[in-house]
């Protein structure tokens, strides 16, 4: 397992996350879940872009469904074939919700002009906060997108 209390193995999971989507195999698992919870804030993403992207990732998942990750690497056991119609409807919620947030914030980024520059110096504090969260967001609805749509295939 990666010491994500230390800039060494950081760096270390930074280089194996940079051609790796998890920890170990192909979809999420404990070893996601394990280490997601030794983290204690987030990881910084100009330094570790990929162990930032992975973060926000595992970190958008809930709780019960991390531990309901299997112990080798796959899709949550929640998710097998005998319930696919809750896995979508989850993923469809959570789809929604994220699509939400990212209009409410895309409302919020309105108090700035086309090319970035506040309108108001009031709202300056927020503008990197308000971005960082756009972007985030935004990578999520993606992900949420893609495992919606393997979802329907998987039905069909």
């Amino acid at each position: 397992m990666f010491n994500t209390s230390s800039t060494e193995g950081l760096q270390a999971l930074e280089k194996h996350l940079s051609s790796s989507t998890y920890v170990s195999g192909f979809s999420p698992s404990q070893k996601d879940a394990q280490l997601l919870t030794s983290f204690t804030s987030s990881p910084d993403a100009q330094k570790f872009p990929s162990v930032s992207r992975w973060f926000q990732h595992i970190s958008s998942f809930p709780e019960q469904e991390r531990k309901a990750w299997i112990t080798t690497g796959g899709a949550s056991k929640t998710s097998t074939t005998a319930q696919p119609a809750s896995h979508s409807q989850d993923t469809s919620a959570r789809l929604v919700a994220a699509e939400q947030k990212l209009a409410e914030l895309q409302a919020k980024l309105s108090v700035f002009d086309s090319k970035g520059n506040v309108q108001s110096k009031d709202n300056e504090a927020t503008l990197k906060s308000l971005q960082e969260e756009n972007a985030q967001l935004k990578y999520r609805v993606k992900i949420l997108i893609a495992a919606l749509n393997r979802e329907q295939k998987r039905t069909n």
